[in-house]
């Protein structure tokens, strides 16, 4: 019922609106495209008689000429386009009516056209609160200039999609449902991307204290011995880590820098190698200070232990003595 309505009242608007006013001071050519568009539009021929409105209003830029191209695209059932056009079409005509009374004619048709097409369209608002650079904004699939976004933008009611990207921002992306006659308004907000996550940094292993060694009563002290030959082979262990470990980082390091040709690597893809390297040389310096505090402490507690408080013991001292500073000055 509401259609039939709609239908009838563009019916009586055409049949009642007066006649426009001609263009002034236009070539004979323009004219005669001016009046052979409207004998095409009086026929029903509306597609016939786009273009050349078309033609006329980018001679001219009259605004019936205009109102014309929007009644035939009316006519032609492409609603959402013939309300922008008669939209423009009663602005232009009542701003060139204050100086030239003849264009009031056709500000009122074109107002009055308007108000029936608004009941079967949806209008939609795009609100955004900044401007980033580089913004390319997208409604219904077609890009919208920035001069646009002052007025609602006509669209056939059902589902239409915004979109918006700028660089260094997060996209905005919706899709809205508007019906006839409704005016939606939205917000295009483009927040910035959230900051990567840094990757947390494994702690370095710690030498282990060496551990305490029980008093012996007289002839030395075996049991500080052997835990003396404990920490020295926890130290030996420790110097086999540093061993392998650092001949494979240096190893893995060595390849990648005759892959990037002798250059510091910047490349991505070795991000991961390079995470091993630096993984194998921090095992590499944990297992050195591993052995170097092993044999320290176990070399130490070899010598206190072999001293203990006898007369042999003062006499197996310096051979004793003499062993570890040759390991010593051997590491």
């Amino acid at each position: 019922m509401r259609s039939l309505l709609l239908v009838a009242s563009l019916l009586v608007l055409a049949s009642a609106a007066p006649a426009l006013a001609q263009p002034e001071a236009a070539p004979a050519e323009t004219m005669q495209q001016y009046t052979s568009a409207q004998e095409l539009y009086k026929q029903g021929r509306y597609a016939a008689a786009l273009p050349l409105f078309r033609e006329v209003l980018g001679s001219l830029g009259s605004p019936n000429a205009r109102l014309y191209l929007a009644r035939c695209l009316r006519e032609l059932g492409r609603l959402p386009e013939a309300y922008a056009e008669m939209a423009t079409s009663a602005r232009e005509a009542s701003a060139r009516a204050e100086q030239e009374p003849r264009f009031a004619q056709t500000a009122q048709a074109a107002s009055e056209e308007l108000a029936v097409l608004e009941a079967q369209i949806g209008r939609v608002e795009l609100v955004l609160p900044e401007r980033p650079a580089g913004l390319v904004l997208e409604f219904g699939g077609k890009s919208v200039e920035a001069d646009r976004l002052g007025a609602p933008l006509p669209v056939a009611p059902g589902a239409v999609s915004v979109r918006a990207t700028a660089p260094g921002r997060a996209p905005f992306e919706k899709v809205l449902s508007v019906g006839p006659g409704e005016l939606v308004r939205v917000t295009v907000s483009l927040a910035p991307p959230a900051p990567p996550a840094s990757r947390p940094v494994p702690p370095r292993p710690r030498a282990a204290p060496p551990a305490p060694a029980p008093a012996d009563e007289g002839g030395g002290r075996p049991g500080l011995r052997v835990a003396g030959y404990v920490a020295a082979g926890v130290g030996v262990l420790g110097m086999g880590a540093f061993a392998v470990a650092g001949l494979m980082a240096n190893s893995r390091f060595a390849e990648i820098e005759r892959e990037c040709g002798g250059k510091q690597c910047t490349d991505p893809a070795y991000a991961t190698r390079i995470d091993e390297g630096e993984t194998l040389d921090a095992i590499a310096n944990a297992g050195l200070g591993v052995g170097l505090a092993g044999l320290a402490a176990g070399g130490t507690m070899i010598l206190i232990g072999s001293l203990g408080g006898s007369a042999d013991g003062a006499r197996q001292a310096p051979a004793h003595g003499g062993l570890w500073l040759g390991l010593r000055a051997g590491f």
